[in-house]
């Protein structure tokens, strides 16, 4: 039997990272000849609270364990004792378990004397007296009673800190030969399991009848062909799973962290089990976990997104390591051979790196002709024109026809980086105001083009343009420069607020605004605590609503509301049914931007919109804002302000007609404040609303909260009937998501 004669305490030399380790530890221990009554001394025991059978803290171990036992510490023993003093031979000696492992390096150190925080050295086998050998029962310090009869002794524990360059977030290396597996854990990844690795699939059906293209396209493009992914298998005997990725990042403060992991499940063959994912530094989770529901996934890939802000500078979480952490349980419900297949890991963070352009808002020297400070003239005819206008804090630049001004920047290019660019744009009336904004890499004096704007033509606004571009290989460590031109003929144009960053844009992430709201329809059902359907009524836009499930729909992501011809009229009259859904009395805000990411089919009849109205007052005076209304088979749809103002007959109603994308996804926002709210169509700027109070009261009816209403419509006075004969029923709008911000 072996007996444990002392362990004094631990030592923390940084700030501890929650329940687990922190950066550096040292596992502090006493002299072979301290006693119990000199450790009890030391902990500040006295009188009855001395006596070693009481638990005087009340944490469950007496005070003789305490005592005995103080050394441990799981992540490097793995629930053993760290140190164990001990006689063998009769020699005073200290073991402990010396584990390999890529978290940390344990490290023996001593001194004699007091405690001094710099008078450490290592234990060396052979010097001062020490015997450092390693036997079958781990690492193992012999020590002289004659030369170590006072002094201490501690474990100095280091975490590895190192990021990897190579995270592996695609499974695309090491390859595997078409319809082949690897059974080993892929490189920078440790996977618990029966078997788990990483599969080259060539089966064109595996994940749905629409071909291996389809489902796994958003694979492609992410390191490799995307034909690459990772698995683990459980069983009934093995039923718990885990893969986990070497360190991808250090936490800084204040920062959002977006996982994004698609979980496949398979057509035929063995199942997905229930799963877990999110971040964790060293053995602490952050935030909350997402869950992968498993068997109820439907075929197909699947994202799944995870969202962690860190917290302020001097927390103790700040500068501690990062890792992917994934868990999968068994289905005993689903039984048989379960495996967990995932791909496509995408990491990012909000802290994008602004990229400065000198006088990039025209605010240096003040409003007259000639070439801004920081730019310099490459095209053009300099009596044309070139200057500053407006008036100081809102000055813009404006140019001649045929003019072009270019900045080279002080930003390097990186293959793969990606460049996002912001500004605003003036469109005079008439329509005739053109003009390009270009990014190019400096090739040897020349200019080479990266990407531009397409020409934008005016409706007399200042709208937001954003131009995104990643950098193609060829681009590598050439220099970054940025033009503006107008392409023109005859008219001048005007621009101002050029911002240039690089880095991932998140999905949470607009630059100027805090994400407080958000609905990502991840799930697998619609969430009941914020929506509720819509109810037929009388009104244009409800006379076709049902509350019928089939016209509901989640799934991969996406919310899907339809419209159907109806069948069966002897149950319901209707000709047809739509679906809806309203945040009425469970979500509303006031003041803010919102922005709604969706598409819609178009058939002669279909009114699908996305709008928010007051929560208190009745139609029209309560106000109503229409983010977006399309109409049959328009290639545009309608933004609309409505108040009691609009309909007194001394005014018309404010809105725009603004073009989309007819068949992809677009994004369709609006900022809000005490006096003016602002439309967007794909981040542009479509239209302005400003309260006008020598109007009264009823035309700025924007002043209290407004809840969300999504309807997919079929019929009315203003779209037209519906045609029970169109080939393009059934349709359906898809929402794939909302996302509702506040200003920093």
């Amino acid at each position: 039997m072996r007996l444990i004669l002392f362990a004094l305490s631990l030592l923390v030399t940084t700030k501890v990272l929650g329940a687990g380790l922190p950066e550096e530890t040292n596992l502090l221990f006493a002299a072979p000849n301290l006693t119990y009554a000199s450790w009890a001394n030391a902990m500040g025991l006295s009188g009855a609270n001395s006596d070693p059978a009481l638990d005087p803290d009340g944490d469950g171990m007496s005070n003789l364990m305490e005592y005995a036992f103080a050394g441990f510490h799981p992540l490097i023993s793995d629930a053993q004792p760290v140190l164990v003093m001990d006689l063998e031979a009769g020699l005073p000696v200290a073991r402990f378990l010396r584990r390999d492992t890529d978290d940390a390096v344990v490290t023996p150190e001593f001194q004699y004397g007091g405690l001094d925080a710099d008078g450490w050295s290592p234990v060396v086998d052979g010097v001062n007296g020490f015997t450092f050998t390693t036997d079958s029962l781990g690492s193992l310090i012999t020590m002289q009673p004659g030369i170590h009869s006072s002094g201490f002794l501690r474990l100095h524990v280091e975490l590895h800190q190192e990021v990897t360059t190579e995270p592996n977030l695609s499974f695309e290396f090491p390859a595997v030969a078409a319809g082949t597996w690897s059974e080993d854990a892929p490189p920078n990844w440790s996977f618990i399991g029966v078997s788990g690795g990483v599969e080259h699939v060539d089966d064109p059906t595996r994940y749905g009848s629409s071909g291996f293209g389809s489902p796994l396209a958003k694979l492609n493009g992410q390191g490799g062909d995307g034909d690459q992914v990772a698995y683990i298998n459980l069983t009934s005997i093995a039923t718990t799973g885990s893969a986990t990725s070497a360190v991808i990042a250090l936490i800084e403060p204040e920062t959002t962290y977006t996982l994004t992991i698609a979980f496949g499940q398979r057509s035929t063959g063995v199942k997905l089990p229930i799963g877990r994912f999110g971040l964790k530094s060293t053995s602490v989770e952050l935030g909350n976990f997402v869950d992968v529901p498993g068997r109820s996934l439907t075929t197909g890939f699947h994202d799944f997104t995870y969202r962690w802000k860190s917290p302020a500078a001097g927390d103790p979480l700040i500068g501690q390591p990062l890792r992917i952490q994934m868990e999968f349980i068994y289905d005993t419900v689903l039984g048989g051979a379960q495996q967990a297949q995932f791909d496509n890991i995408r990491f990012s963070t909000g802290g994008l790196e602004r990229i400065p352009i000198e006088n990039g808002s025209f605010e240096i020297g003040s409003p007259t002709n000639g070439v801004p400070t920081g730019w310099t003239q490459t095209a053009g005819n300099s009596a044309i024109g070139i200057g500053i206008g407006g008036s100081s804090g809102s000055q813009y630049l404006w140019l001649g026809p045929g003019m072009e001004i270019t900045q080279n920047l002080n930003h390097v290019l990186t293959a793969g980086e990606k460049l996002t660019l912001h500004y605003n744009s003036s469109r005079g009336s008439g329509g005739g105001y053109k003009r390009r904004i270009q990014l190019l890499a400096v090739d040897a004096g020349s200019y080479r083009l990266l990407a531009e704007t397409t020409e934008q033509i005016g409706n007399n606004s200042w709208p937001t343009i954003r131009l995104d571009y990643t950098v193609a290989a060829e681009f590598a460590d050439q220099q970054l420069a940025i033009r503006i031109l107008n392409s023109d003929t005859i008219n001048w144009s005007e621009f101002d607020n050029f911002r240039l960053t690089t880095g991932d844009l998140p999905p949470e992430f607009i630059d100027g605004w805090n994400l407080v709201w958000q609905d990502e329809f991840n799930g697998q059902e619609i969430d009941s605590s914020i929506w509720s359907p819509v109810q037929r009524a009388t009104s244009d836009w409800n006379n076709t609503m049902t509350t019928d499930p089939k016209v509901f729909g989640i799934g991969d992501g996406r919310l899907h509301l339809k419209g159907l011809v109806n069948d069966d009229r002897t149950s319901d009259p209707s000709p047809f049914l739509t679906g809806g859904l309203t945040s009425r009395g469970k979500y509303s805000f006031q003041y803010g931007k919102i922005v709604i990411r969706a598409r819609f089919g178009s058939a002669r009849g279909a009114w699908p919109a996305l709008w928010l109205l007051g929560d208190q007052g009745g139609w029209p005076y309560n106000g109503e804002l229409d983010l977006m209304e399309h109409l049959n088979y328009d290639k545009s749809v309608y933004q609309t302000v409505h108040s009691g103002y609009n309909y007194t007959g001394s005014s018309t109603q404010k809105f725009i007609q603004a073009p989309i994308d007819q068949y992809g996804y677009n994004t369709y926002g609006l900022e809000w404040d005490e006096e003016t709210v602002a439309f967007t169509v794909n981040g542009s700027r479509t239209m302005t609303y400003s309260r006008d109070p020598a109007k009264g009261e009823t035309q700025w009816p924007f002043k209290q909260p407004f809840y969300i209403i999504l309807s997919m419509q079929i019929g009315g006075s203003w779209v037209g009937a519906g045609y029970l004969s169109d080939p393009n029923y059934p349709t359906e709008m898809e929402v794939d998501w909302i996302r509702v911000y506040e200003k920093d």
